[in-house]
């Protein structure tokens, strides 16, 4: 009976080890396979929190205060649509700031959390003061009437339906 009683809680250990070992395995490809996504997608998503969400292509971001970005037209001088809400007199621009505690990027970084699509796109649709949102601006601030302004990274989910009423 003690040998039957043995070889059982062996047989239930070994088992155990088996499935931690499986589980360790599956958590490691399910890492892999996340981190090859993450490095197809374009642009990155690293690049997007520290400088494609903050300004329009060719515009710099020179200052960020009251949680608000402050692009200048100055270091490239591109040309741009002639609205007062593309460019003020100064050639500034000015979007709202990713929220404290906000991340663009996946995997909650840095003790951040990762924004969720609906929140990147109602993030998007947001204006500051008498300037365009980033998908307004995009529309209405290109080279010339009708032509659209270049932003990488935002076009796309601007031009997309919003997340929450897409079915499933």
């Amino acid at each position: 009976m003690i040998n039957f009683i043995v070889n059982f809680l062996a047989i239930i250990g070994i088992i155990i080890i088996i499935s931690y070992l499986i589980s360790y395995i599956y958590a490691y490809f399910k890492q892999i396979a996340i981190q090859n996504y993450i490095k197809k997608i374009n642009p990155p998503l690293d690049y997007m929190q520290n400088s494609g969400i903050k300004c329009p292509d060719y515009l710099s971001n020179n200052n960020t205060k009251n949680n608000k970005y402050f692009c200048s037209n100055r270091n490239f001088n591109i040309q741009i649509n002639n609205d007062p809400k593309c460019l003020n007199d100064n050639n500034i621009v000015k979007f709202p700031a990713i929220p404290d505690g906000k991340t663009w990027e996946m995997g909650n970084p840095d003790g951040k959390v990762t924004m969720t699509a609906n929140e990147k796109y109602n993030f998007l649709k947001e204006n500051e003061e008498d300037f365009y949102s980033r998908c307004n601006w995009i529309k209405n601030c290109g080279p010339a009437e009708n032509v659209k302004g270049v932003w990488q990274g935002i076009e796309k989910i601007c031009n997309s339906p919003r997340p929450d009423q897409v079915p499933i």
